[in-house]
C-alpha cells in the first residue's frame, strides 16, 4: 500500500485528536477566533469519514484487491478526491459551519463512496470466488457497502428536511441517527469483519465458516430493528419499544457468536496478532460487547430517557465505537499488516499514550454521566481530566506514526503479518 496514503488516513486521525483538544480547551481560555460548533461538525466529520472511512478504504483496497487493482488509475482517482472533499470538509466546517461549501464537499464525498461501492462490488463480482471460506468475507463486504449506500439516505433527508424549514424539527434528529447508526453498525462493523475474515481466509487459517454465516444472518437481522435504539426518545408505542428491545438482543447475540468465533480461533489469529497488534484486537472486540451490552440497557423503558438526556453518556458511547472498536480495530490491521511498527520505544509509549488518553476519556465522561443522573454534580477535575486524556491521545498518535511503512506491490495473499 502507499506509504502517503496510509499517512493521510493517519493525519486524520491526528487531526481528529487535535480538534479534540481545542474544544476541551474552551473550558478554561477564550477563542475567539474559533467557533466552538463549527469546530465540532469539523471534529466529528473527520472523524468518519476522514479517519474512519479512509482506513477501511485502505484496508479493503489491500485485502480484497490485486496489485495491478490497488495501482489502477480509478483507485487513485477515487482516493485523491475523496482526500481532497475531506480536506475541504474540515476547512470549511471550520469556517463556516454548515454552509454552501460545506455541504458541497460533504456531497461530493458521498458521490465518491458510491462510486468507491461500485468499484469493490465489481472487483467482488470479477474475482468470485468457488469455495465457501473464501466467499464468507465477500458476503459481509456486500453488506457493508450496502449499509454505506443506505446510511446516505440521512443527509438526503436532511437536505429535504431543510429545504422545507423542518431544520429543528425530531424528524431532523432522526435522519442523522440513521446515517450515524448505518455507518456504525453497518458500513464499519461488516466491514471490518470482512477485512478480518479476508485475513484469516488469504493465511489459511480455518474457522467455523457455518456459525459465521448465523453470526451475519442474526446481525443483518438486527440492524433495521436496532436502528430504533436511536429514536427512542420520539415516545413510541409499545410495539416499537419491543422491536428495538429485540433488535438489541439480536445484535448482542450475534456479537457474542463473533467473540466466539475470534476466541475459538485465538491460537491461529495469535500468530498473526502479535504485540501491540494483539493488545489492540483483544480491546476492540472488548469494546464491542461493552456497545452491545450498553444498548441493550438502553431498551429498557426510563433508562432509554436517561441515556439521552445525558450528553456525557452519548459521548462517551460515540467514542467507544468509533475510538473503542473501529480505530482500535484499525490501528491492530494497519500493524498486522506492516504500515505502522512497534518496535521501536517512540512508537511502543504513543500507543501507551493513546490507549491511556482514552481510558480516561471514557472513565470521565460515564462516570459524568452517572453523576447526571444521581444529580450529584460532576466530576471533579473532569474537565482538566479531559483536556489531558485528549492531549495524551494526540501525542501517542504523533509518536506511532513518526514510522509508517508501505507495502506497495504486494498481493492480497502475500502480506506478512507484523512480527
Amino acid at each position: 500500500m502507499r506509504t502517503i496514503w496510509i499517512r493521510l488516513s493517519l493525519f486524520c486521525l491526528l487531526i481528529t485528536a487535535a480538534t479534540g483538544v481545542l474544544m476541551r480547551s474552551f473550558a478554561f481560555i477564550s477563542l475567539p477566533q474559533l467557533d466552538y460548533g463549527h469546530l465540532l461538525h469539523a471534529h466529528s466529520h473527520t472523524a468518519l469519514l476522514g479517519w474512519g472511512y479512509s482506513a477501511l478504504f485502505l484496508l479493503i483496497a489491500a485485502l480484497f484487491f490485486h496489485n495491478d487493482v490497488r495501482e489502477s488509475l480509478q483507485l487513485r482517482i477515487l482516493f485523491w478526491s475523496t482526500q481532497a472533499a475531506i480536506a475541504g470538509m474540515f476547512i470549511s466546517f471550520t469556517v463556516q459551519g454548515y454552509g454552501l461549501f460545506s455541504i458541497a464537499c460533504s456531497t461530493i464525498h458521498i458521490l465518491l463512496s458510491y462510486w468507491f461501492g461500485i468499484f469493490v462490488w465489481r472487483q467482488l463480482k470479477r474475482d468470485g470466488n468457488s469455495n465457501a471460506g473464501a466467499s464468507l468475507s465477500s458476503k459481509f463486504l456486500k453488506g457493508s457497502l450496502l449499509c454505506l449506500f443506505l446510511s446516505s439516505l440521512g443527509p438526503w433527508m436532511l437536505a429535504i428536511l431543510s429545504a422545507n424549514q423542518l431544520k429543528g424539527s425530531a424528524w431532523y434528529d432522526v435522519a442523522i441517527y440513521f446515517y450515524l447508526h448505518f455507518q456504525y453498525n453497518g458500513w464499519f462493523m461488516l466491514g471490518l469483519i470482512a477485512v478480518l475474515f479476508r485475513l484469516l481466509e488469504q493465511k489459511g487459517i480455518r474457522f467455523p465458516i457455518k456459525l459465521a454465516n448465523v453470526q451475519f444472518a442474526l446481525y443483518a437481522a438486527s440492524l433495521l430493528p436496532s436502528f430504533l435504539l436511536s429514536v427512542l426518545w420520539l415516545e413510541l408505542n409499545p410495539f416499537w419499544h419491543a422491536a428495538a428491545a429485540s433488535g438489541a438482543v439480536l445484535q448482542w447475540v450475534a456479537v457474542m457468536i463473533l467473540i466466539l468465533i475470534v476466541i475459538r480461533t485465538r491460537a491461529s489469529m495469535a500468530t498473526l496478532f502479535r504485540g501491540w497488534s494483539g493488545i489492540f484486537a483483544v480491546l476492540a472486540f472488548l469494546a464491542l460487547f461493552m456497545k452491545a451490552t450498553m444498548e441493550i440497557g438502553s431498551a429498557i423503558p426510563g433508562l432509554s430517557e436517561l441515556i439521552y438526556a445525558s450528553r456525557s453518556i452519548v459521548i462517551g458511547y460515540l467514542h467507544l465505537t468509533l475510538l473503542g472498536f473501529v480505530s482500535f480495530l484499525c490501528l491492530a490491521l494497519f500493524l498486522q499488516q506492516g504500515w505502522l511498527e512497534d518496535r521501536s520505544r517512540g512508537a511502543r509509549i504513543g500507543y501507551m499514550c493513546f490507549l491511556t488518553g482514552f481510558c480516561v476519556n471514557e472513565l470521565v465522561l460515564f462516570v459524568n454521566g452517572l453523576l447526571e443522573w444521581t444529580s450529584s454534580g460532576r466530576f471533579s477535575y473532569g474537565d482538566q481530566l479531559l483536556l489531558i486524556a485528549s492531549g495524551a491521545m494526540t501525542v501517542g498518535i504523533l509518536l506511532f506514526t513518526v514510522r509508517i511503512r508501505g507495502k506497495a506491490g504486494n498481493h492480497p495473499g502475500e502480506m506478512q503479518s507484523n512480527k
